[in-house]
């Protein structure tokens, strides 16, 4: 808990250098929450971390056998979702990966079927993006995620062997197509009996998420897979 003069110096940083809405880069930020009441109002929230079988799982019925998964946010086109992704992954913005990942984090907490996360698995990016990006926005929002979701640690259980071009524009297919080779298991002996949380920024085919379960089931049989994400694309949207 801050002291009373901590609390007093941040409020008065907070005067004199206004923090601007994450969500449209127009009016000041609320405290705390990187956004403006209107956007804040505007936001489409899920409430998938109440229910075990919910729209985000339904994406993976059948093929990766879930233990649970949530997103934050459904993603609305031109809506504030669309530009906190857009600050957070071309901007270099990686305080929005702790912030808005520490605030799904929270809501994982007090969710079902999460208690027992033993770590925190981001989709890799490959060496090459993430230099030119200056980070991994899976990793940052991971980082978030574990401060809050009882201090579990993130895990690099997967790498990127193979550079591929961005997922968005592609269909469903080209975007399997596109992953299906890309990721490999590191260490699998580490991971053997664990409840792993596996992390991405958005939800749109399911094509990277469920790769990178199968590589990792295929390689660890007993480990038990869920997801989370900032965002869900719904049925149809194009991203």
């Amino acid at each position: 808990m801050k002291t009373t003069l901590a609390y007093w110096l941040d409020s008065l940083r907070q005067l004199a250098y206004p923090e601007i809405c994450v969500g449209c880069a127009e009016r000041n930020a609320a405290s705390k929450s990187m956004l403006c009441m209107i956007c804040e109002g505007n936001l489409t929230t899920t409430f998938h971390h109440q229910s075990v079988a919910n729209d985000f799982t339904d994406r993976f019925e059948g093929r990766v056998p879930l233990q649970c998964g949530a997103a934050l946010f459904y993603f609305k086109p031109d809506g504030p979702v669309q530009y906190i992704l857009h600050r957070f992954k071309y901007a270099y913005r990686p305080d929005i990966g702790h912030r808005m990942g520490a605030r799904l984090g929270a809501r994982l907490r007090e969710g079902v079927g999460f208690e027992g996360i033993d770590g925190i698995v981001p989709v890799p990016l490959h060496p090459i993006k993430r230099h030119r990006r200056g980070y991994n926005q899976s990793e940052e929002l991971a980082i978030g995620i574990g401060s809050e979701l009882h201090d579990a640690p993130v895990v690099h259980a997967l790498s990127r062997r193979i550079y591929t071009e961005t997922q968005t524009k592609k269909t469903k297919l080209e975007r399997y197509a596109n992953v299906a080779e890309a990721f490999e298991v590191r260490d699998a002996q580490q991971h053997r009996g664990k409840h792993y949380l596996l992390v991405d920024d958005v939800l749109t085919t399911g094509a990277t998420l469920e790769t990178c379960a199968l590589r990792l089931l295929e390689a660890v049989p007993d480990l038990r897979i869920s997801m989370a994400t900032l965002a869900m694309a719904t049925t149809g949207v194009d991203m």
